[in-house]
């Protein structure tokens, strides 16, 4: 049967297997020249309910996009469709561009015929306070913001950016870290229910990297006991040895895809996905008020309680050694354990002057 969905184009691409068997597998590109989401891969195939809502999904961007080409001239509208289109924003990360779009799209959904060269700082801090309920996603927005707003004024189409130096709404640091029974009983319930939920957090805990990175995690990088990867938002390359516990978890995998995690359909897992998976077992762990994000600090906790130094930290979480120092500062708890470690030296330091005063 001849493949007719608008938009929908139908690719098969052959593998071979070791043992010279060839097997094929049907890929369906979305093509919409002008589209967003022009040349990504459909879930699944025409069948399956997911291929048909993101299939909608891409087609109602597409249209999103038709419809800003026709906004007027100088409306909000108009410059995000402008920015989304330049070579700046085609320059970022896939995270960042994802990030950035989210965030101008709310802009614009509240004042999209608005002409941005009326934009003041006031209106600006107008929209800063209304947001203080939710001071980091405020934050974000205000910087996204700014640099679109910059981006026009290097154009002169406004003489002066009025997001530019603002100051940002306080954010309280979070201090979350997870104990070791916390830790425990969450790998207890997903080595029960969902052994790649648990193969998730042993990864982020005995690795310090981002969810984005981890997700994207090959078997490729796992070599000689050891993963290497180039951090998506840095671009850094981070090579971490594998402790023993990891190193165990991850032989035991089978390998069915590319990826090192993977959904029950065998397929890298999307970020919501993983999400709702990670939500349940935290649930059923109680431990929802501990997030995975929160592993990443806590790798760094209990290296920094062991005696770890900054540039050793460094090296595993792949940050510059000012950033390290800065977030072991601020994030990081001063811990119990970290107290005591001090004060055993302050009294070695006493038992040496002592010894040399009896001599």
């Amino acid at each position: 049967m001849k493949h007719t969905i608008p938009y929908v184009n139908r690719k098969v691409r052959r593998y071979t297997r070791k043992d010279g068997t060839v097997w094929e597998k049907v890929y369906f590109i979305y093509r919409r020249k002008g589209a967003p989401d022009h040349g990504a891969t459909l879930p699944g195939d025409p069948s399956k309910p997911e291929f048909t809502q993101t299939l909608a999904i891409y087609n109602a961007r597409a249209e999103d996009t038709i419809s800003d080409l026709e906004a007027a001239p100088y409306s909000v509208s108009w410059l995000v469709n402008r920015y989304l289109s330049s070579p700046e924003f085609a320059a970022l990360r896939p995270n960042s561009k994802d990030s950035y779009r989210r965030y101008l799209k709310q802009f614009e959904a509240d004042f999209h015929d608005l002409d941005f060269r009326t934009l003041t700082r006031n209106d600006i801090h107008l929209l800063r306070d209304e947001g203080r309920d939710k001071p980091q996603a405020t934050n974000k927005l205000l910087a996204v913001l700014r640099i679109a707003l910059g981006w026009a004024l290097v154009r002169g189409w406004i003489t002066e950016n009025p997001a530019d130096r603002f100051h940002q709404l306080p954010v309280k640091p979070r201090q979350k870290i997870w104990s070791r029974e916390e830790q425990e009983r969450f790998l207890t319930l997903a080595a029960q229910k969902d052994p790649m939920i648990g193969l998730a957090f042993l990864l982020a805990l005995y690795t310090a990297q981002r969810q984005s990175d981890i997700l994207k995690m090959t078997w490729a990088q796992f070599q000689d006991g050891e993963i290497r990867l180039r951090q998506s938002k840095t671009a850094k390359p981070v090579c971490v040895p594998c402790c023993p516990r990891l190193y165990d978890a991850l032989h035991a995998t089978e390998r069915v895809a590319v990826t090192i995690l993977t959904n029950r359909n065998g397929h890298p897992f999307k970020a919501d996905n993983f999400k709702h998976r990670w939500h349940s077992i935290s649930v059923a762990a109680e431990c929802e008020d501990l997030h995975f994000r929160d592993l990443r600090r806590t790798a760094m906790t209990r290296m920094a309680e062991e005696g770890a130094t900054v540039i050793e930290i460094s090296a595993v979480s792949g940050h510059d050694i000012d950033s390290t120092q800065s977030i072991i500062d601020t994030y990081v708890p001063r811990q119990t354990q970290m107290a005591k470690n001090a004060i055993r030296h302050l009294e070695n330091w006493e038992k040496k002057g002592r010894a040399k005063g009896q001599k």
